[in-house]
């Protein structure tokens, strides 16, 4: 680095947000320190900046009560800045763990609609299911379930019931699950029960969830009968009760 580049504006910003992280992502600082970490980052009001300050999501503190104040004090003061924050919001959501306080703060500046295909195409640009990705895969897949309500996160998540990791299958029902009163669910979850290869596991998760919703599967008992779990049994209303 040249002279006149230390002291250029863009060398001086990321001197300060270098500082500025690094007190706030120390877990054995004050509150109060970090706190003030998350104004000066936040007054910087950068894509840097405020991707710096969202990684505040990525560790807990032990008093969980100073946590959980911490986590929402971010989400305010990134909130705060409205539209401007999008694109750091997007690009965390996109790479990095600890998404659930970004995905939400996202949703009040952007709307749902927008908000959930940020998160289907953050899912889709994930390359592999090795090490961090498999999380990153799961925490997306989990956030997925306030948006069941779109139909194109629906598909996807339909889609999702032939993915090669069974965690992220299990997610993808409990994501569907959310679409109450909606014939179509237990339609897309009957197959994936009745597959061969579906481990008891799983088969026992889909009927407890069915069980629990108390979904109409009357339509698909003959086949049900012959993979259900012994302690569940199909009434006459079509319905999955608990022996």
């Amino acid at each position: 680095m040249g002279f006149r580049d230390f002291f250029s504006k863009e060398s001086k910003d990321a001197r300060t947000i270098a500082k500025w992280s690094k007190r706030l992502m120390n877990k054995y600082q004050q509150t109060q320190e970090r706190k003030r970490s998350v104004d000066a980052l936040m007054q910087l009001g950068t894509t840097e900046s405020i991707s710096a300050c969202l990684k505040r999501y990525q560790y807990r503190t032990e008093a969980s009560i100073v946590d959980e104040d911490e986590k929402s004090y971010v989400f305010e003061s990134v909130c705060q800045l409205g539209a401007s924050a999008v694109p750091s919001l997007v690009q965390y959501i996109s790479n990095e763990q600890g998404v659930y306080w970004p995905i939400k703060c996202l949703r009040r500046v952007a709307g749902d609609e927008e908000t959930a295909r940020y998160v289907v195409a953050a899912f889709d640009g994930i390359e592999d299911s090795f090490g961090g990705n498999a999380q990153r895969r799961e925490e997306l897949v989990d956030n997925l379930r306030a948006f069941a309500s779109f139909d194109f996160v629906f598909e996807r998540l339909c889609e999702l019931l032939q993915d090669e990791d069974e965690e992220i299958v299990i997610r993808a029902i409990d994501g569907l699950s959310a679409r109450e009163n909606d014939p179509r669910v237990a339609g897309s979850i009957v197959p994936k029960l009745l597959e061969e290869n579906t481990s008891h596991r799983l088969r026992t998760m889909i009927v407890e969830i069915m069980t629990e919703n108390e979904w109409n599967v009357r339509k698909h008992k003959k086949e049900m009968l012959g993979v259900m779990p012994e302690n569940y049994f199909i009434d006459g209303t079509g319905v999955i009760r608990r022996k």
